[in-house]
């Protein structure tokens, strides 16, 4: 299984940077707003453990229907192992996993994914030999339209349906992924640090989007993350984990500045400045 430290990880000391621009809002069809109900995802009590050293303890948390929500943490802290579990990737875990009130535990991959999960990874895992329509058509693992397939398109800021990924920057390869998970209408949807690498008008095009996903496609985003100003700009609650444990929760503007948060992402409270605007 991946683990916190993977490629694209950063410093773990979080960044400041200009607020995300706006993105234009291109309504999905027949798609609303999930509100009500229970929470997209519910995990309690979770615990994982590699040959005796323990990568998760008791993790309990939600991600409320609807909403984009953040889980940060400095290198290390179990984050991924985390939504590994979620999607199914690591079995043997304590603790009960559910997607909209139904419990998954047991489940393989790819039953998981027809529960309603869908992930991306730290690493970016398109399909270089396909055109941008054809990855998101893969990706959705249902019939889809190509009307459907320009709409998800469009709402990311483009490729053409016809451009070849091998053609395609970065970046835009990065909502890429974004769109074929999207696609695909799950319950929830898991970002393993979808901006890492990416320089800072990439990052606030990602920004931009994956903040509007819940009110166009109706899905919940659960989003990891190093930079706080993508943070800020996409979540309306975070929760931070340090050595596999929740140490706070809240709203990003209170979260962020709380001692034991600064601690764990520099080694000392008294440079709460850093991750201040």
């Amino acid at each position: 299984p991946a683990d916190d430290g993977a490629a694209g990880d950063g410093d773990g000391a979080p960044g400041v940077r200009a607020s995300a621009p706006e993105a234009t809002v291109i309504p999905a069809p027949g798609v609303s707003p999930v509100t009500a109900g229970p929470p997209a995802l519910r995990a309690t009590g979770v615990g994982v453990r590699f040959t005796g050293v323990i990568a998760l303890e008791d993790m309990t948390m939600e991600v409320p229907a609807g909403s984009v929500s953040g889980l940060i943490g400095p290198n290390g802290a179990g984050k991924t192992t985390f939504v590994d579990v979620v999607s199914g990737f690591i079995r043997n875990y304590a603790g009960t996993v559910e997607i909209a009130g139904r419990t998954i535990d047991g489940l393989l991959v790819h039953q998981r994914v027809r529960a309603g999960v869908r992930r991306t990874f730290q690493q970016e895992r398109t399909i270089p030999e396909l055109t941008a329509g054809e990855y998101v058509r893969v990706a959705a693992r249902r019939r889809i339209s190509m009307q459907e397939v320009a709409d998800v398109l469009e709402f990311i800021g483009g490729p053409s349906p016809y451009d070849r990924i091998a053609d395609i920057d970065v970046g835009t390869r990065r909502l890429l992924e974004i769109a074929g998970c999207i696609a695909a209408r799950p319950k929830i949807v898991l970002l393993d640090e979808p901006t890492a690498g990416l320089a800072e008008a990439d990052s606030l095009a990602v920004a931009a989007r994956v903040s509007q996903v819940p009110d166009v496609f109706g899905c919940a985003v659960l989003l990891i993350e190093h930079d706080m100003e993508v943070v800020r700009a996409c979540c309306s609650h975070v929760t931070v984990m340090d050595f596999g444990k929740k140490i706070a929760e809240g709203r990003p503007e209170d979260v962020l500045k709380m001692d034991t948060v600064v601690a764990a992402y520099l080694g000392t409270a008294d440079k709460a400045a850093v991750i201040e605007r």
